[in-house]
């Protein structure tokens, strides 16, 4: 039976196609591969009906991602020339999680009245040679939120992770405005956070933390977190945190959860 999946192609130039597989280590040589300063390449995208120019990397930190023949990337598209409403496409190498993962989040976020991302499967071409289904995913972003029907408002994300940067629940220089980018960048809510964190008796930083924090959308995130059986929102990478204009108020937003409900016990 013939695939129904939507087929995406990309145009490479093999020299730093080549360059770019050059640059990762040995095939689960190590856990993670911090590729902080990624090598880009120019790539023609397209969908077999519109041809869009774009720059590629490889996306993700585990083995997984990378260490065999087929690898996950990441697809940015230029400001004046997106792909339809995107700026960005993360077209991941699904495991068995994704697989059945993706649905049930899907269906887990509309059933709690949680945002989630849009995602979809879809196979790859890279100069014609047909490398299968990839978990084809959107960034969360300022279109993100227009798509839930949420005012476009600040949200924050975690600096590129390394071995040497802080953890995330401990330190505000692991924080950075994910989007819209701005300078200088207002972290003054994340300060709150992270401060009661550390005091968890300061009866002020419990009164202001209870204040800034959405906890209606925060409990809903936590018990999605544990239905799911995941926390690959973490103090290393994954967290995304939304200041809704509307109430002032943070919100938790998943990101690149990877549900595990096979390890249920």
């Amino acid at each position: 039976k013939k695939s129904e999946l939507p087929v995406y192609s990309l145009k490479v130039i093999l020299k730093d196609y080549t360059k770019i597989l050059d640059s990762l280590p040995q095939p689960f040589s190590s856990y993670f591969f911090f590729n902080n300063n990624p090598i880009k390449m120019p790539v023609t995208f397209s969908d077999g009906k519109t041809d869009v120019t774009a720059e590629l990397s490889l996306r993700g930190l585990n083995p997984l991602h990378w260490s065999g023949e087929k690898k996950s990337w990441k697809l940015k598209f230029s400001a004046n020339q997106p792909y339809r409403e995107y700026k960005q496409l993360d077209f991941n190498v699904p495991s068995d999680s994704f697989y059945y993962g993706m649905y049930l989040k899907s269906r887990v976020s509309e059933k709690l009245d949680l945002p989630s991302e849009k995602w979809h499967f879809a196979k790859l071409l890279i100069n014609g040679i047909d490398f299968g289904p990839y978990v084809v995913t959107e960034p969360i972003d300022q279109w993100f939120l227009e798509r839930n029907q949420l005012a476009n408002g600040t949200i924050f994300g975690d600096s590129d992770p390394n071995p040497d940067r802080p953890n995330l629940y401990e330190d505000l220089r692991a924080w950075k405005t994910s989007d819209p980018i701005s300078k200088p960048e207002d972290l003054s809510p994340l300060n709150i956070i992270l401060n009661a964190l550390k005091q968890p008796e300061n009866k002020e930083l419990q009164r202001q933390v209870l204040g800034l924090i959405d906890i209606e959308n925060f409990s809903k995130w936590e018990a999605m977190a544990m239905f799911l059986n995941t926390r690959h929102q973490d103090g290393l990478h994954n967290i995304r945190l939304y200041q809704n204009p509307a109430s002032g108020k943070i919100e938790f937003i998943f990101n690149d959860i990877v549900p595990d409900i096979l390890k249920w016990k």
